[in-house]
């Protein structure tokens, strides 16, 4: 989120008292930066470029018996859809210092305890700020923060222009009364009101050219945001209410042509605090649902799911059981008309989740066995799919060739790679990158190729000896000789929550074993003490563990991860197989332990 402010009248400059020690400090560590020019924004090869960044600054009133001494900077390569994570270390004095990798200029997420705040940074530059104390109750505002170095005066500029945010209380209420086309309207029209506001704000005032470039796409983001948001809040209402007869008519193709509002061919959009946010929204849903182009073979499974239940593992069906498999067996009837199938799932609801509820564990090691191998791609239908969609969306929102629409697809390579054989990634990236524009793109598509291929290492790696790896080795040490799978989760994290319910039957299974261990970890800020205590016990955790923030934070920076749930694999001798492990191929890793 950007800092907010006030009114629009504070003067930044002669809020914060800066003692005179640590202007020197500033001054020394500033000049030390490699670069003190700011990005040309319209040479793309200036813009693009990896180098390191620097934050440092200066908490007043700050004292080491706060109960923190770390906080977090947060950085998207929307390029790779990866957030990096940076531990800030505060010393006693109240100064403190992060260093973290930036491969455009970019909108940061600074944090400290519960407060978080963006900053304005370019690679090779160091920013300075000086906060004044903050109580529980106040936010980082103009009146409390005051910024040096390079970025400064965009930094400045950029707090002055924080406007209001957009009410979603009113969004969840409008998403339940108000008809698209309706709704589309009255956005579209609030959307031109607070560009010409923005404009007028900064008329006259000097603004630094990039200043209005980011500030102008920030407002068209939320705008588009906010569609997005409504579009989902519908989907969510019509789900959980048929009778509603707004929600439950589909949008018009001609709803998405706000899209064209969009300046999808600007590369400096990446700069905005929102673009990360706009995109994960925009790949994901209609028009585009890129994921849904990949054409999966269709293999038969060996087994069906009562065949292995009643058949390989000989278990004598309930009555209740006989009832449901007499209502399926109807169900597939070929004289049966669509509303009648209907009709009969409908009727059948509670018998269905009875019977998911009762054969839980066994369902888990049935798709594990017979379902979780057989996803295998065609790759030339694929491709003719996505030409297909590509056509599609460009007659229609004139998309193809923007750099957005490119950058969406090559960050959806990640995910097609872990599915795919090298020969056929290597089909699919050549295929890709004759659309590819940018070089940039190029370039990432192939180093997102490599990673997935060429580098991977087998051996996993070590951790350094720092304090970091100090305060997870309290945790593993104790398990050495076991291969550990680390679930890092939060009571208020749905999936994380669902994963750990629906893995109770295989931690159940695993609980005595020699040579395997699920350890989890969550913290303070993460896990509130009540719901902790309760969730643990429902689901009957053991080697779980609830850090302090200070802690937690330092496993974040080791393994550069912000999202949870997050799943570390860790060998016997306490090297790192994989610290972005994907969960539903936990079977597989261990019956390789069972298999050495």
């Amino acid at each position: 989120m950007p800092i907010s402010r006030a009114s629009s009248s504070a003067q930044p400059d002669t809020i914060v008292e800066v003692p005179s020690s640590i202007q020197r400090w500033f001054d020394v560590e500033l000049s030390k930066a490699k670069t003190k020019s700011l990005t040309n924004y319209k040479s793309t090869e200036d813009f693009f470029r990896s180098d390191s960044a620097r934050l440092i600054g200066y908490l007043t009133k700050y004292s080491s018996s706060k109960d923190f001494t770390t906080g977090m900077v947060y950085t998207d390569n929307v390029l790779t859809n990866e957030t990096i994570t940076s531990l800030i270390r505060i010393q006693p004095d109240g100064k403190f210092e992060a260093n973290f990798p930036l491969s455009y200029p970019s909108r940061i997420l600074v944090t400290f305890r519960d407060k978080s705040f963006s900053v304005y940074l370019e690679q090779g530059q160091t920013l300075a700020l000086a906060i004044d104390d903050f109580s529980d109750d106040e936010s980082v505002t103009a009146e409390n923060v005051r910024f040096f170095g390079p970025t400064s005066r965009i930094n400045k500029e950029l707090v002055a222009l924080h406007g209001q945010t957009l009410n979603l209380a009113s969004l969840k209420e409008g998403a339940r009364t108000i008809k698209p086309e309706r709704f589309l309207a009255r956005q579209l029209k609030r959307w031109d009101e607070d560009i010409l506001a923005i404009d007028e704000k900064m008329k006259g005032r000097g603004f630094d050219d990039r200043t209005k470039k980011i500030a102008k796409n920030e407002v068209i983001l939320s705008h588009v945001i906010y569609i997005y948001n409504y579009m989902l809040e519908r989907d969510r209402i019509a789900k959980e209410d048929s009778t509603n007869q707004i929600c439950s008519n589909a949008i018009s193709d001609d709803f998405y042509d706000f899209l064209t509002k969009v300046p999808l061919n600007d590369y400096t959009l990446l700069t905005t605090y929102n673009f990360s946010t706009f995109i994960n929204k925009f790949e994901s849903n209609a028009p585009l649902n890129l994921k849904s182009i990949m054409v999966a073979l269709r293999q038969k499974p060996k087994k069906s799911f009562t065949e292995y239940l009643f058949g390989e593992l000989d278990n004598e069906p309930r009555k209740e059981d006989r009832e449901y498999l007499e209502i399926l067996e109807k169900f597939r009837s070929e004289q049966l008309t669509k509303e009648q199938k209907v009709s009969i799932l409908k009727d059948a609801e509670s018998k269905r989740r009875a019977f998911e509820d009762f054969y839980q564990e066994q369902f888990i090691n049935y798709q594990l066995k017979y379902i979780d191998n057989l996803r295998v791609y065609d790759v030339p239908e694929s491709l003719k799919n996505w030409e297909r969609q590509d056509e599609i969306l460009n007659r229609k929102y004139g998309l193809d060739n923007t750099f957005v629409y490119q950058l969406v697809k090559v960050r959806d390579l990640k995910f097609i790679f872990t599915n795919l054989t090298k020969d056929d990634a290597e089909t699919f990236l050549n295929s890709v990158q004759k659309k590819l524009n940018a070089a940039v793109l190029q370039v990432t598509s192939e180093s997102l190729f490599k990673k997935a291929y060429l580098t991977s290492n087998n051996q996993g790696y070590k951790l350094p000896n720092d304090e970091n790896t100090a305060v997870l080795r309290k945790i593993t040490d104790k398990f050495l000789g076991k291969k550990i799978l680390i679930d890092f989760w939060g009571t208020f994290c749905a999936p994380c929550v669902e994963n750990i319910q629906s893995s109770k039957a295989l931690r159940e299974k695993y609980k005595d074993s020699n040579r395997f261990e699920f350890v989890y970890i969550t913290s303070e800020e993460k896990s509130p003490e009540d719901r902790y205590v309760a969730f643990i016990k429902s689901q009957q955790l053991t080697n779980t563990y609830r850090l302090s923030g200070d802690d937690y934070r330092r496993l974040q920076d080791l393994f550069k991860f912000n999202a949870i749930p997050r799943y570390v694999l860790v060998s016997e001798s306490g090297t790192v197989i994989n610290d972005d492990f994907y969960f539903p191929n936990i079977q597989k890793e261990i019956d390789k332990g069972a298999e050495n």
